[in-house]
């Protein structure tokens, strides 16, 4: 029987899980209860979680495969765990590339440039950030790395924009917590606490949830 650890399980998703096999070919284990994937603090440890799921791991496994039902910090937990088992996964490096939305415009801009909008990387500790964008408004600013959305903001004008900001350079950030474990690494040449503009696309018109 395969044994796989699951980070984020929650009885609704367990459920759809074992329609995909036999009951009797796969045995699901809770890596990382859903809880625990959400309720997060500003001074997590990711490796303190890395080695909590190791010890699930050790005491039901052996583990077979590492399965992540939720974003951050799973998203970043999950491929240590499998490199740090011999599992078969992404790297973390691939993961934040594709996180990292800087890292992933650039490649979008490369694979599919007719599906990219324009964009630029900020440095919102600098002076006087917006004469430094030739970006028209309305436009989104958000942070290279985040956690389901947190801090990213539609700006419509100059007031929005020196608002927001305010919010954005709150010192110790959850939202932050997540580029701090790579900032170190080679693919941080354009730097991690920092933010990405992007233009609105009007080709991709996005609608509140409530309004769908």
């Amino acid at each position: 029987m395969k044994k796989v650890f699951v980070l984020g399980l929650e009885p609704f998703n367990l459920t759809l899980l074992e329609k995909f096999e036999k009951e009797d070919d796969v045995e699901y284990h809770e890596g990382l209860t859903c809880q625990e994937s959400v309720d997060i603090s500003d001074s997590f440890s990711l490796m303190e979680m890395v080695r909590l799921v190791e010890e699930r791991m050790d005491q039901y496994g052996p583990a077979d495969a590492i399965l992540n039902y939720w974003d951050f910090p799973n998203s970043c937990i999950a491929p240590l765990l499998c490199k740090r088992n011999g599992l078969p996964g992404p790297s973390l490096e691939a993961v934040a590339a594709l996180e990292h939305k800087l890292w992933a415009r650039h490649a979008i801009e490369r694979a599919a440039p007719e599906a990219s909008t324009e964009f630029c990387a900020v440095d919102p500790f600098g002076a006087r950030p917006r004469d430094r964008v030739k970006i028209d408004y309305p436009f989104w600013v958000k942070p290279f790395v985040s956690h389901s959305s947190y801090l990213g903001f539609k700006i419509e004008n100059e007031e929005e924009l020196a608002a927001e900001l305010v919010t954005l350079l709150e010192p110790g950030s959850t939202a932050w917590q997540a580029v701090r474990y790579l900032k170190e690494g080679e693919m941080y040449a354009a730097g991690g606490l920092k933010l990405i503009w992007e233009k609105l696309d009007s080709r991709f018109p996005v609608k509140p949830a409530m309004d769908q």
